[in-house]
Order: structure tokens, then C-alpha cells, then sequence
């Protein structure tokens, strides 16, 4: 089975679910024995199963997809793609579990053009769907979203002025999609507001870069990790390495913001600042556990280190915070994070759809969960709107004055 990543549903606002996912956390797979529904020929329901060949739930549908057809008022006009899409997307509803969705087959056609890594066209935001609501986890830096104003938190209650109430991530995201030069309305209640506000943006083709470092004083070396791609582990280790060069005795890993990426990725990276042990386990629905573990030779192992967090940070960049604290590694500075911790895969249909399902977590490298709880900072500092505005970063000047002292 290929898996690619899903670290944020974390789920695109740019090329979608098959873009920002985290690491082993998607993938494809026939679905299997389950028929699914198929459009109508006539007013007949196109869907029939003899009693005695299904479980008694389904039968249960299955009559009143037949009393539907044989004796509702209209049923010469029902749309019966559109009922068989209702009935699965009824059952998927009734999980309770906001990384589980159905994907209608035109919807899965539009996932499926995406990619991870490089360009693409959007506006540049990793959503996820939590407590039923589609809410921001992180705006992709330079993107339309972050310069905006858009921030991880913030909820989407509406797309060019219709609700998006009761319609589904995949759906949301379908509707916020699109070309580069076009506009789109997107609508945000942002938290401790009671008012919803507008926020006019034109799509643009946006250029990742995935990894930035600089030098900050004494010799303390400043990385960025702003998602994990296919190409973050190798500008990782060329950054570090320049770093080093450079002089630093000491660094800084900037995980604010950062929504995942692909899980190989997220594991290799983080293998360059830990000498071994367990990056995270993935745990099945019956409780077993596979492991992945530190890459030898990692080149940043030894050197002061302190890491940036905050509500923004998930999936992927919650897996390589969480294996470093466990390890006693470093410190962890900023706020607790996302907690988007489910591992998912798509199950194709036959239909043309797919269903996008749960069927592990991530755990760190002590049993902690991640999803739905996050990470808790080992120093916990805010930074306020305040602070933006005026461009003070006390979480970075903590972390700094943290490595400084350790030299």
C-alpha cells in the first residue's frame, strides 16, 4: 500500500488531502467487498442487495432505499447519486471522528490533481475539521492566507458568502480551491470574537521553501522547519551544516507553525538531532505498536538546542517536539500544540470516491497521544497580537537566551 502524508487532515487549501497529509499517514487501497452506490437508469433504485446477504443494519437501508424507489411521490425524479452519497456520508457522520470522511467522486478527482513539495495554487492554508467545526491549523508563511491576517485557530464559517454549515472538510475545501489570479471570500470568527469577518484573497502560485536558517548573536544558530517535504531532510542537513560552519556552538528549531508533512521526512530530520532511540510508535485499533526509530548520524546531536512551538505546529512538527522532549533532548518553548495526532488512509471505491479513514494514532516515543491533546511546552510563553505588531518575538528571545546559557 503506498501511504503518503498526512500530518494536518491536515488538509490543504492549496493542492488538498494528498498535499499536506502527514508521512505515513495516507494512502490508497481498493475498497474492497462493499458495492457502492451507482447512478440510476430509470426510477428504479439502482441499489439492491437480497435479504440474508448483509448485516441487519444495512438491511434496514437497504428497504428503505426500496421503499423509497416503489412508493415515494417523486420518486421518477429522485436523485439517486445524490442519495447514495447522503446514506454514506449519514453512516461516516455518525463515527463522531472528524479525520473520517467520505469523498464524493468528483471531489476525489479534484484531491488526487494535488502534490507535496514545490509549487502549487491556493491560498495557502492547512485546515482541519475539530468539535465540527473547519477551523485554520496553520497559514502557509508568504501565502495570501498569512498575509491576510489569517491565524492558526481561526474559524471558516463561510466561503463567498454561503454558509458552510453541514457540508464536509473535503467539501469546504473543494469550494476554497482554485486558480492562481482568482478571488475567493473567505469568511472567519476568530476566537474570543463574537463577529464574523471577511477576508477578500486572490489564489496565487505559491513557492515552498520548506527549510531557512540564519545566525543570530553568539553564536547561536537559527532554523526554520516550515513543513516537511520530500527535499526538507537534505536542506536540513546543508543548513546545519552551513550553521556550523559559520560558528554556531548553539541552535534554535522553529517548529511555529509548521503542520507536518511527510512522515519518512519528519523522521529524518529529527534523526539529526538525536544520537537514537524511538522517533514516535503508531498504535493500531487492537494496540500494536510499530516504531520508527532514529537515523544514525544525524549532525546536530551534540549542540545546545532549544524548540519553538505553538497552536500551529502539528501532526509531523508534534512528532519531532515530542521525540525530542521525551528524550531530554531540549526544551520546548511557546504554547501546547495542535494535537493532531490520526493516522489515515484513503480506501478507494468503486464509485470514484474514497473513503479517508482513521486506523492508527501517533504516540511519542513515552506513550504520550498526540491527538486531540498536543504537546505541553516546557516553558510556556505567549506571543501577542501586540507583540506582532510592534515585531517582538519574546518566544524566540527565551529560546535564544535558553541555548545561551548552556554554552
Amino acid at each position: 500500500m503506498l501511504r503518503v502524508a498526512k500530518t494536518t487532515v491536515i488538509v490543504l487549501l492549496i493542492p488538498l488531502l494528498l498535499g499536506l497529509a502527514f508521512g505515513a499517514g495516507m494512502g490508497f487501497s481498493p475498497a474492497g467487498a462493499l458495492a457502492p452506490f451507482a447512478p440510476a437508469t430509470s426510477s428504479t433504485p439502482p441499489f439492491h442487495t437480497r435479504s440474508g446477504d448483509v448485516s441487519p443494519e444495512l438491511q434496514t437501508l437497504i428497504e428503505v432505499w426500496d421503499i423509497l424507489g416503489q412508493d415515494h411521490v417523486d420518486r421518477d425524479r429522485l436523485d439517486w447519486d445524490a442519495l447514495g452519497n447522503g446514506s454514506i456520508q449519514g453512516l461516516v457522520d455518525a463515527l463522531g471522528d472528524p479525520h473520517t470522511s467520505y469523498i464524493d467522486p468528483l471531489s476525489y478527482k479534484l484531491e488526487t490533481t494535488g502534490h507535496f513539495g514545490g509549487d502549487y495554487e491556493g491560498i495557502g492554508a492547512v485546515v482541519d475539521q475539530r468539535d465540527g467545526k473547519i477551523v485554520i491549523v496553520s497559514p502557509i508563511e508568504g501565502s495570501p492566507a498569512a498575509k491576510a491576517g489569517i491565524k492558526a485557530g481561526d474559524q471558516i464559517v463561510a466561503v463567498d458568502g454561503d454558509s458552510i454549515e453541514g457540508l464536509s472538510l473535503p467539501q469546504v475545501i473543494v469550494r476554497i480551491r482554485g486558480q492562481a489570479g482568482t478571488r475567493v471570500t473567505v469568511t472567519i470568527v476568530r476566537e474570543g470574537d463574537t463577529r464574523p469577518t471577511e477576508f477578500p484573497l486572490t489564489r496565487a502560485r505559491i513557492q515552498m521553501s520548506t527549510v531557512s536558517a540564519e545566525m543570530k548573536p553568539d553564536d547561536i544558530g537559527y532554523v526554520r522547519i516550515t513543513t516537511f517535504a520530500s527535499d526538507t531532510p537534505q536542506d536540513l542537513v546543508k543548513a546545519l551544516r552551513d550553521l556550523k560552519g559559520q560558528g554556531a556552538r548553539g541552535l534554535v528549531l522553529d517548529l511555529r507553525g509548521n503542520p507536518g508533512g511527510f512522515l519518512d521526512a519528519t523522521v529524518q530530520a529529527t534523526s539529526q538531532f538525536l544520537k537514537k532511540g524511538i522517533v514516535l510508535y503508531e498504535e493500531s485499533a487492537n494496540g500494536d505498536r510499530k516504531s520508527w526509530s532514529v537515523v544514525p548520524g544525524g549532525i546536530a546531536t551534540e549542540l545546545p538546542l532549544a524548540v519553538l512551538v505553538d497552536r500551529g505546529s502539528a501532526s509531523g512538527s508534534e512528532v519531532m517536539a515530542g521525540a525530542i522532549q521525551d528524550q531530554q533532548r531540549a526544551v520546548i518553548i511557546g504554547t501546547s500544540t495542535y494535537g493532531k495526532g490520526a493516522v489515515n488512509i484513503f480506501r478507494e471505491l468503486s464509485n470514484g470516491g474514497a473513503l479517508y479513514v482513521t486506523i492508527a494514532r501517533w504516540l511519542t516515543p513515552n506513550g504520550r497521544q498526540i491527538e486531540g491533546q498536543g504537546l505541553a511546552p516546557d516553558i510556556e510563553i505567549l506571543r501577542t497580537q501586540d507583540d506582532n505588531a510592534r515585531g517582538l518575538d519574546p518566544q524566540l528571545d527565551a529560546a535564544l537566551d535558553h541555548v545561551k546559557k548552556q554554552l
